[in-house]
């Protein structure tokens, strides 16, 4: 009788493995709405003011997910730089301040990277189709081609 039992508990203990499993992945997908896409800067704004930099040495933009968190990736005309972010809704919220690689660069660059961390450390709003994806910060915003 308790090799019985014992195969029972065992079985129950695996479909509840797999169950939990079957959620955690099932939550990975709906919490990235931007999938494995990779993403280029088109152009921008700054207080209504065109960001011409956005579109002649764009941005190029990933997220991942690795253990629950769902990680922004950008990789700018200096540094590649890195935030943990949450999907609610329409809102891409930072829930940490973001990394970035330490190479030199030229003062240009170094300015092109500090406005998108600086971008990346507030709420974003975005909206998504086939080919665009447009990220919102008060009165900044950028547009992203997607590269399926």
């Amino acid at each position: 009788m308790n090799a019985l039992r014992t195969a029972a508990i065992a079985a129950a203990s695996m479909v509840a493995l797999s169950l939990s499993g079957c959620a955690a992945i099932e939550e990975a997908t709906i919490a990235n709405p931007f999938g494995d896409a990779q993403y280029t800067s088109m152009s921008g704004t700054d207080g209504g003011k065109a960001v011409e930099w956005l579109g002649t040495t764009p941005l190029t933009m990933s997220f991942t997910r690795m253990n629950g968190t769902l990680t922004m990736m950008m990789n700018t005309p200096c540094n590649a730089v890195s935030v943990d972010v949450r999907a609610r809704g329409e809102d891409l919220v930072p829930t940490g301040s973001a990394t970035a690689t330490a190479m030199g660069c030229r003062a240009r660059e170094s300015g092109q990277e500090h406005w998108a961390t600086e971008f990346a450390a507030h709420t974003m709003q975005y909206t998504r189709d086939d080919s665009t994806l447009t990220l919102t910060s008060g009165d900044e915003t950028i547009r992203f081609s997607v590269d399926d």
